[in-house]
């Protein structure tokens, strides 16, 4: 069984338990079972992509971070954005998209560009407790032609 340690980012954590563990096997069983003890079934973790590029099948480059407990109830694009920011993203020009475990890149990957985009992400929680995000550098044009 492989482990994995990683660093915990708390965002709009309302249940006041206390929660840390040093070694999981996967993603999914650490958020499955903070779920499961505090009742909560809105939180999920968003697997952040960033510093590389989206090719036809991959993700090339870059790095990926975890950012835990987040609640579908208190997530916005203002949310994702401080995110985005807080990996040292402030002043770019940046795209986002996401997809659910087991959804191909290549037909998986619905954009996230306004809050609409992120209350529909977020219905399909606590089905999917895991949702991907990828996050690229784009030219203040292609940001216009996206709108």
């Amino acid at each position: 069984m492989r482990s994995w340690v990683l660093n915990f980012r708390f965002h709009h954590f309302k249940i006041g338990i206390f929660y840390a563990e040093i070694g999981v096997s996967s993603i999914y069983n650490r958020v499955f079972f903070y779920a499961a003890i505090s009742g909560n079934n809105d939180l999920f973790t968003i697997k952040m992509y960033h510093g590389g590029q989206l090719s036809e099948d991959f993700y090339v480059g870059g790095n990926e971070d975890f950012f835990d407990y987040c609640d579908k109830d208190f997530m916005s694009l203002l949310e994702v954005d401080n995110i985005v920011e807080e990996l040292g993203y402030g002043n770019i020009f940046m795209s986002y998209q996401y997809r659910f475990l087991g959804m191909e890149i290549r037909n998986g990957l619905k954009p996230l560009m306004t809050d609409s985009d992120v209350i529909n992400m977020c219905k399909f929680v606590p089905n999917h407790t895991l949702i991907d995000v990828y996050i690229e550098k784009i030219t203040p044009e292609e940001c216009v032609s996206q709108k």
